[in-house]
């Protein structure tokens, strides 16, 4: 998944997973309907963005992303 600066989302958008903001030291992601899908935050252990499993969220629990690259002000 890539994250552009205009906040959509580049390779791996698809219709849960349309745009993203950072919000509160939170990367948060939402679908076309511009409702939140996932919510996740900087594990600073193991450096991955993990799932906050929070239940205004429509994700699969337990997810969490690899930070590959460029890496953003999170946290």
């Amino acid at each position: 998944m890539t994250f552009l600066e205009n906040r959509r989302i580049g390779e791996g958008r698809n219709d849960n997973e349309s745009r993203w903001r950072l919000s509160r030291g939170w990367l948060e992601i939402f679908g076309v309907d511009n409702q939140i899908y996932s919510r996740f935050k900087l594990d600073k252990e193991s450096g991955q963005l993990v799932c906050t499993n929070d239940t205004d969220t429509r994700s699969i629990q337990g997810q969490s992303l690899a930070v590959m690259g460029q890496r953003a002000g999170i946290g």
